[in-house]
Parts: C-alpha cells; sequence; structure tokens
C-alpha cells in the first residue's frame, strides 16, 4: 500500500521542519475533534440534567421515619388523617406509603391537604386529588400531592386526609402504612380516634427550581455517611478527572496509553459510585458485609455451626439507622449530628456476635479481599462499610484492563473500535454499581472477563496444556465466588473445542488438556469444598417448601412474563440499572428498548449460526478473519482489506507452541461464538438456577439480572462483531461500538443524577 505524503509547509523562519503523511495528519485531526465532541457531548448532559426542573426534596431527618406495619382499612364512612408540621417553608409535595396488596384492591381514593391540626373544622383544601388503586405503587413512597410551594409553611400544622370514595370499604381496603413516631406525637386519625401509630406520610420542599439549584445541598448530604473521597471538593475532583478521562480515551492510539487511561476511568468511576451510594443501601450489601466484617474481626470463616446470628449486633443497628430493605424510600437520615450518633452507638455493640448470615456458605475469597480493607478504615462503623467497598473498586480496575485487551483480541484493525468498546463496557451503570460495593458480583465479574480473553486464546491452539490447567483454575476461582460463576464453563469449553478442531488434535491431546482441565478445577474449587466440609462450615442449601410437582410450562410463562414483562425486568432493568436497594430503576420505555436490542443481536446471532451450517464452515470455525496487511496489526486501523479477501488464506493448524509454529488468529466467526457462548452460559446459569429454585419452592423469583453481569463485555462486543462479519469491513465494529459507547454513556450520566436524587435529593 502506497503511502502519500504531504508538501512542506511555508518557511516563516528557522528551519522547516519535515514532512509527515498525510493520513496520519488527518488521523490526529479526527481524534482530536473525537476528544473535543465528546467534551461538549459530557459538557451538554450534565446542563440539561443540572437544567432540569427539580423535585422537590425532603427534610434533613426524613430518614428517620420507617414504615412498621400497615395501619386499619381506609373506608368510605371515615377518612384517614394524619397531621403533621412542616419543617420548613416552600412545602410542594406529600409522598406517603399506601398498601395495596400487591395490587389486587381496586377503589378509588380522595386525597387531600387541610391547613391546621384541627379536625373539626371545613377548611378548603390547599391540594386536592383522586387516585385509583390500580395506579398506586404497592407499599412503596410515592408522591400522592404535589402542589404549588406553601411559602411559610414552616412550623405551621398540616393534616393530610384519605378516603375511600367507591364503596362503604371493609377488611380488604387500601391502607396507609405506619411509621416510627411523628416528633409532634400525633398519631394518624380515623372515626373519631387515634389509631395505633402515625402513618408513614413525607412532606417534601422546593428547593430551587432547576437542578442546579439543589447542588449545594446535595454535596452537603453526600458526605454525612461518606468517606474522605465523599467530601464536595473531593467528589467533584472525581467527577472532573472522570469526565477528562472518558473524553480523552478516543483520541489515543498507543495501546499502553489507553490501557492506563481506561483503568484510571474505572478506579474513577469506582470511587464515584462508592461515595454516591449510601452504606447498606446496595444490592445486598448487609449479607456481604457481615461475612467480611466476621472474617475480620474473628480471623474465622463465617457459616460455622456455633455462628448463631446471621449479623453482628453493628451490622444490625446500621441496618437499622439508614432503613435497609425496609422500604425503597430508605435513606439515612442527614442531621448534622447522625453520623456522630450512628458511629458513638455502633462502637458500643459487639462486632463479632455473626457469622451466620445468608452469604456465609460463600467462600472466602472475595471476603478476605473486602476484610483487609475493613482493617484499613480509618475508624467507626460508617468507614468500614465504605472502605470495604474498594476492593470491589479494584477488581474493577481489573475488569476494565481485562476488557482493553479483550477489546485488541476482538477488534484488532482499529484501535477506535478497542477504545469505545472498552468505555461502553466502564460506563455500564449497573458494572458502575456492582464494581463499587461490598458484594461478590464484583469477583465473579473480574473472572468472566478473564474467561473471555483465555477462551479466545484456546481457540488459536491445538494443543494448550497450561491454558487448559489455567481454563480448570479459572472455572474454579469463578466458582469461589458465587455458583453463578459456573457461566464461564460455556465459553471456555467453546473456544477449547474450536482450537482442538482447527488444529486436528489427535484424542491424546484432547485427553491430556481434559485432565488438566480437572486438576484446575479441582486445585481451586475442590480445595474449598474440601476445606469446608473438614471444618463443618455450613453450606448454601435451597430449601425445599414445594408442594406440588414442577410444571414446565409454568416456569417458561413465569420467566417470560405477560407481554414479556419478567424478561423485560431481567435482561432490560435489572442488567442495566436497577441501583442502590431497588430504589432507582432506568426508565421502564428504556428497559424494554434495550430488551428488544438485545433480540435483534440474540436473532442476528441465530442468523450467523444458520449460514454457518448452510455453507458447512463449521470444521473452519475461527480461521475467517478481516486479513491485515504488512504492519496493521502492530499500528491498528491501517488495514482496509476485506474479509472476503482474508478467507482466501484460511487454512488448518497442527498445533500452536507445541510443534513450534506460530499460533493461529483469533477468528471473527470465533470471536462470535465465544461472545455468543458467554451469554448463553450466563442465561443457562440464571434459568438453570431458577428452574432448581423453583422445583425446590415452587416459587419464581431467585434470579436478577445483575447475576449476568459477567456477561456484559461480550454482549457489548457481539454487536459490533456481528456487523464486522456482514460488512466485511472492519470499520464496520468502528461505527457500532462509538452508538454503544455514546449509549452507556448517556445512561451513566442520567444514573448518576438519578442516585443523586433518589439518596440525597
Amino acid at each position: 500500500m502506497s503511502t502519500t505524503y504531504g508538501a512542506a509547509p511555508p518557511v516563516t523562519g528557522g528551519r522547516p521542519g519535515p514532512a509527515r503523511p498525510a493520513g496520519r495528519d488527518r488521523g490526529g485531526r479526527r481524534r482530536a475533534a473525537a476528544v473535543i465532541g465528546t467534551l461538549l457531548v459530557l459538557v451538554g448532559l450534565g446542563a440539561w440534567f443540572l437544567l432540569r426542573p427539580a423535585d422537590a426534596v425532603p427534610a434533613p431527618d426524613a430518614g428517620a421515619m420507617r414504615p412498621v406495619e400497615p395501619l386499619p382499612p381506609i373506608t368510605a364512612g371515615s377518612p384517614v388523617e394524619q397531621r403533621f408540621v412542616a419543617a420548613a417553608d416552600e412545602m410542594s409535595a406529600l409522598y406517603a406509603s399506601i398498601g395495596t396488596f400487591a395490587g389486587s384492591v381496586s377503589c378509588s381514593l380522595d386525597v387531600s391537604l387541610v391547613a391546621g391540626a384541627d379536625l373539626t373544622g371545613a377548611a378548603a383544601p390547599l391540594a386536592h386529588r383522586q387516585l385509583e388503586c390500580a395506579d398506586i405503587p404497592d407499599s412503596e413512597l410515592f408522591p400522592v400531592l404535589t402542589f404549588d410551594p406553601v411559602p411559610d409553611s414552616a412550623g405551621r400544622p398540616f393534616v393530610l386526609q384519605i378516603v375511600r370514595t367507591d364503596s362503604p370499604g371493609g377488611p380488604d381496603g387500601p391502607v396507609l402504612w405506619a411509621a416510627s413516631q411523628e416528633p409532634a406525637g400525633w398519631n394518624a386519625w380515623q372515626g373519631g380516634a387515634d389509631l395505633p401509630a402515625s402513618g408513614f406520610v413525607r412532606p417534601e420542599y422546593e428547593v430551587g427550581t432547576r437542578t442546579i439549584d439543589q447542588v449545594p445541598l446535595l454535596l452537603d448530604r453526600v458526605p454525612e455517611y461518606g468517606a474522605a473521597w465523599s467530601q464536595p471538593a473531593a467528589l467533584l475532583a472525581v467527577v472532573g478527572l472522570l469526565g477528562a478521562a472518558v473524553a480523552a480515551v478516543p483520541g489515543l492510539r498507543s495501546p499502553r496509553a489507553l490501557m492506563i487511561l481506561v483503568c484510571v476511568a474505572a478506579l474513577l468511576r469506582g470511587l464515584l459510585w462508592s461515595a454516591l451510594i449510601p452504606p447498606f443501601l446496595a444490592m445486598d450489601e448487609p449479607a456481604h458485609f457481615a461475612n467480611a466484617q466476621h472474617l475480620a474481626e474473628t480471623g474465622e470463616l463465617p457459616g460455622e455451626p456455633d455462628n448463631p446470628n446471621a449479623y453482628s449486633s453493628e451490622v444490625k443497628y446500621l441496618q437499622d439507622r439508614v432503613g435497609a430493605g425496609l422500604d425503597k424510600g430508605a435513606r439515612p437520615d442527614y442531621t448534622e449530628s447522625s453520623r456522630e450518633e450512628t458511629d458513638a452507638v455502633a462502637a458500643q455493640l459487639p462486632a463479632d456476635d455473626g457469622g451466620g448470615g445468608p452469604a456465609a456458605g460463600y467462600p472466602p475469597v472475595y471476603y478476605a479481599g473486602a476484610a483487609l480493607f475493613y482493617r484499613l478504615a480509618p475508624e467507626g462503623l460508617v468507614d468500614e462499610v465504605l472502605w470495604s467497598r474498594l476492593f470491589s473498586v479494584l477488581l474493577g480496575v481489573g475488569a476494565a484492563a481485562a476488557t482493553m485487551v479483550l477489546g485488541r483480541r476482538l477488534f484488532p484493525q482499529r484501535s477506535w473500535a478497542q477504545a469505545t468498546f472498552a468505555l461502553a463496557v466502564v460506563l455500564q451503570p449497573m458494572l458502575a454499581h456492582q464494581l463499587s460495593v461490598t458484594n461478590n458480583d464484583a469477583w465473579v465479574i473480574l473472572c468472566g472477563a478473564l474467561a473471555l480473553l483465555l477462551a479466545l486464546d484456546l481457540t488459536r491452539r491445538a494443543r494448550a496444556p497450561w491454558r487448559s490447567l489455567a481454563a480448570g483454575a479459572l472455572v474454579g476461582a469463578a466458582l469461589l465466588g458465587k455458583p453463578f460463576g459456573i457461566a464461564v464453563v460455556v465459553p471456555l469449553a467453546v473456544g477449547w473445542i474450536i482450537g482442538k478442531a482447527r488444529g486436528r488434535a489427535p484424542w491424546r491431546w484432547w485427553a491430556a488438556d481434559a485432565g488438566l482441565v480437572a486438576v484446575g478445577v479441582a486445585a481451586t474449587y475442590g480445595t474449598w469444598l474440601a476445606t469446608a466440609a473438614a471444618l463443618d462450615l455450613r453450606p448454601q442449601v435451597i430449601p425445599r417448601t414445594a408442594t406440588g410437582p414442577p410444571d414446565l410450562g409454568d416456569f417458561a410463562d413465569a420467566m417470560r412474563g405477560e407481554e414479556f414483562e419478567k424478561a423485560i425486568d431481567v435482561w432490560g432493568e435489572q442488567l442495566w440499572g436497577s441501583f442502590g436497594w431497588l430504589v432507582v430503576s432506568v426508565p421502564r420505555p428504556v428497559a424494554t428498548s434495550i430488551f428488544v436490542a438485545l433480540a435483534v443481536v440474540g436473532a442476528a446471532v441465530l442468523l450467523w449460526l444458520l449460514v454457518l451450517a448452510v455453507r458447512g464452515t463449521w470444521g473452519r470455525l475461527g480461521a475467517r478473519r478481516l486479513a491485515l496487511p504488512a504492519g496493521g496489526a502492530r499500528h491498528a486501523g491501517a488495514g482496509r482489506t476485506t474479509a472476503r479477501a482474508g478467507d482466501r488464506a484460511r487454512g488448518p493448524i497442527r498445533s500452536g507452541s507445541a510443534a513450534g509454529a506460530a499460533p493461529a488468529p483469533v477468528g471473527t466467526d470465533a470471536a462470535i461464538a465465544v461472545c455468543a457462548a458467554m451469554v448463553a452460559g450466563a442465561a443457562l446459569a440464571l434459568y438453570g438456577s431458577a428452574w432448581v429454585y423453583y422445583v425446590s419452592t415452587g416459587r419464581f423469583d431467585l434470579i436478577q439480572g445483575r447475576y449476568a453481569l459477567l456477561a456484559v463485555p461480550a454482549v457489548l462486543a457481539l454487536p459490533g462483531l456481528l456487523a464486522t462479519r456482514a460488512a466485511g469491513r472492519p470499520g464496520a465494529a468502528a461505527v457500532v461500538n462509538t452508538v454503544l459507547a455514546a449509549g452507556t454513556l448517556v445512561l451513566s450520566v442520567w444514573a448518576v443524577f438519578a442516585v443523586l436524587e433518589a439518596f440525597y435529593g
């Protein structure tokens, strides 16, 4: 391929500089434009979110109120009233928690707000609304009334009135949830008498008209239950550096520089998210932290028969303080003395009287790392929780490094495709959440990225003794995280088989390498099983409560849901964004769109398999690749040769290192096969475990989409690989990966603002 050089620049003084290749100049300009464009997109997204109309915010002590039990049913003849005193001026919304028994109650409610605490008068309501029970989220905190701000509301008494208007009511009517006692001592009132407790009613107040007006308040609240990196100056620095790193990634070509920058972005992402999620309001964090705390405090493995309590007294106290698991609207108390009181009370409680929690049966490999950071925490229980998260943050950096290497293997001819692929993975919001909290999902996510890398390498070698041993060890390592790690078996097996078949390996190579896989599993997970048996550790068991035989049709219907609602929950919402203690989820239209896009990618994979079958190219799977010109692998992006030209150069290999020949390249078809196998493995692990659980308990509520996060790199790689395969040009992947990176960038920025508003606004 010829290279065109531009003319020397005019001499205006001094010696003229050397001529530069015109192609290099154009590439530099394109990358500079990409950096500037990404910065403008980030600034635009930030400005759009900051200038949005803002919702009202609760008072600092709103987190002290908790739902405890339902009050008597709301009836037509006797409205339920709750008196309260506004804590600030500009009251503009009332939130409440109303139970409709999973939506089974059909009713209409009349909701109104009256000024003053005297219920005997007939004052005109300040706000009024008709509610249908079908529109009420069951037992969740939601806005029952929004109204124009009341400018002088601070210190004034008000009454929320709720009455049923559709029938005389009865024992099956809707209920207002009771909460902890109001400061004024006012219980809810019905039929001329006080009810046993106050209703769970939360006033909210307008702080400015746009989100930017609330930023000072948000930055003041984040550090109340945060760590050193949660302070306003540190948090703003992390946000600024993360934005700069994300913008700079598309402007780099050097593999080393890209690797460093992607890892820095992953580190900053982890610090940001670990600061934004209050302690114990992340997915299952109390259970996983309790495991790490027991290991750190006692030096003993949780799950032993003499661990009578699930959680330590410290953990149970902090759970109560932040409302973990009690309500989707839970948040800590952000008053000035709350953090100090929390740490002071926790310091007087035992930290080593747990050890039998839900995570006690998991192997200790992840928890040992979390326990180390627990011991490094400066002081106080809150710091111990937040510092324990740093182990997940570091695992996230490792997963980002593996993703960058994975991008080089999958898209070897376009550094742009590699960079945008890595960015799409690093910015995926649910990955960001799980790689910044105390949860062994982080370990399994790292194992998933490493499994993809090793599986791709196995496709290139007919004989791979050390890699076979490593594959077995990696399977064991994933299982040392949690059982869903078994998903890595499928891509590793597919890569192993492709390599053997392409190299026409003799049967003794198959047998020898298979034995080494078994040795690897035995050396890792087998060692843990033997240790657990010797120490009589409490294993994880599934309760047997099913009352009838399992029905495969019922199971399939439940996993799909009406109009695919359950499938959208798992693959559109939970896999892409269900943050905190189920507090914030991606909007339903976004979740549905993601699910449809995934279904299209799945259909494209099936079409690719059909083409392979029709053409009879199974035996050469993986040899098909895009050909590189000389030096193309070194300088990604130089090649323009089509896949069809590369097909003519394919051929079988006998062996990799064993025969002294250079290993075959990773083919486009092999890459598609391995990535599709990873997604299939995750789906099999999810639905296989759900079936076992259903058979044992008769219930369908085990799986969550986040258990498939180890397959996210494969999910995001498949569209670019399929586009490359269909178009026959490496540039197709660059275009597709850019679109994916842009989409995850938008979703990630939205998620940060949504989490801020949910927990602090």
